[in-house]
C-alpha cells in the first residue's frame, strides 16, 4: 500500500475521532456495553449481566478534541484535496468544517 493511503486512511480515522468529541472512545465492545447504560437503550441492558455495563464504563474513556491532524507536512500535503473535499460536504445545515470546528 502506497504511503498517501496509509496517509489519507489516518486523516479520515482522526476526522471521526474528531466528530466523535465528548463521545465514549475505547474498543467496539466496551463502547457497546457503555452505550447500553442510556436511558433509551435500558431494555437491551437489562439482557445483560450488570458486571458488563460496568466494564464498559471503566474501559472508556470521553474523546477530547486534537487542534489539527497527527500528520507530518508532506503528508498532509498528500492528502489536502481529500480534506478538502470532506470539508465542504453538508451534513445538514451545516459543513463537517463548521461540526469540527463547533459552529
Amino acid at each position: 500500500i502506497g504511503e498517501q493511503y496509509l496517509s489519507a486512511a489516518s486523516a479520515v480515522m482522526q476526522i471521526i475521532e474528531h466528530l466523535g468529541q465528548g463521545e465514549y472512545l475505547g474498543n467496539m465492545f466496551d463502547v457497546l456495553l457503555a452505550l447500553s447504560d442510556l436511558p433509551e437503550n435500558r431494555t437491551l441492558m437489562r439482557m445483560l449481566p450488570a458486571s458488563l455495563s460496568d466494564q464498559g464504563r471503566a474501559n472508556v474513556t470521553k474523546a477530547l478534541p486534537l487542534p489539527g491532524f497527527l500528520l507530518v507536512e508532506e503528508e498532509m500535503e498528500k492528502v489536502q484535496p481529500l480534506l478538502e473535499g470532506i470539508f465542504v460536504h453538508q451534513v445538514g445545515d451545516r459543513s463537517i468544517e463548521e461540526i469540527l470546528n463547533n459552529k
